[in-house]
């Protein structure tokens, strides 16, 4: 069952770039000269009070909190020559974890 799962999961995976090199051989249209593309994500949570039997240095807190997460990526491209392309790609990762947790108990946006 797991065997089959992982192969669904990268079948799903490997469709948009099976589609967009099947697309690519049909058109006859000309390189682009520039591309620009951006994406970001805005994550808010809360958590409301709850009792807790143990509270410690890198505990959750029971209090009530809120915090949030904030990702952002653009991905320009430019084509000098034929054969030369130009990439920026800047990241801006921001946010407030819940109870000033690190690690893997800190930010949840992926």
């Amino acid at each position: 069952m797991n065997r089959l799962l992982n192969q669904i999961c990268v079948a799903i995976l490997l469709l948009p770039s099976f589609v967009a090199a099947q697309t690519a051989t049909l058109t006859t249209e000309a390189p682009e000269a520039f591309n620009a593309k951006f994406q970001a994500t805005y994550i808010w949570q809360t958590k409301p009070a709850f009792q807790a039997a143990y509270s410690g240095v890198n505990s959750l807190s029971p209090l009530r909190e809120k915090s949030y997460s904030f990702t952002s990526t653009a991905y320009l491209g430019l084509r000098l020559a034929p054969n030369t392309e130009l990439y920026f790609n800047p990241e801006v990762v921001q946010g407030v974890p819940m109870s000033a947790l690190t690690g893997l108990g800190g930010l949840s946006n992926a």
